[in-house]
This record gives C-alpha cells, structure tokens and sequence, in this order.
C-alpha cells in the first residue's frame, strides 16, 4: 500500500534514499523482509518489511530527513 511518495532531483537520489531505509530497516530494526520472493516474482520482495518491526510515520521521517 502506497503511503507517501517522494519526489527526488535524480534516479541516484532515490536509489541512495532506499539503499539507506533498506539498511535502517534491516540493520537497525532486524526487520527482514515480509513478503516472500514467490508472492512477487517480478521482484520488489526485498523492498519489504512488516509494520511489526518497521513504524511508517519513522519511515517517512527518515526519508523526509534524507531529503532536507
């Protein structure tokens, strides 16, 4: 589900953006991902993570931090 969107000045910047959520989720919070590689097998499963670990409004924050 589409919470918020980000709009960023190059592809690069968004690419370094999640590359750092993605670390903060899974490093930080030991979220792994939710959704299994067979459900999508047209890829984005590692892009995932459960709201039992990860919180959204965090989430958005973080990324409106990378932005600022």
């Amino acid at each position: 589900t589409l919470v918020r969107s980000w709009s960023t000045a190059t592809g690069f910047e968004a690419e370094e953006i999640e590359e750092n959520v993605l670390k903060y989720w899974r490093d930080e919070l030991g979220a792994p991902a939710s959704v299994p590689r067979e459900e999508m097998p047209q890829g984005g499963w590692t892009e995932t993570a459960s709201l039992l670990f990860v919180e959204q409004e965090e989430t958005c924050s973080l990324i409106d931090d990378y932005l600022t």
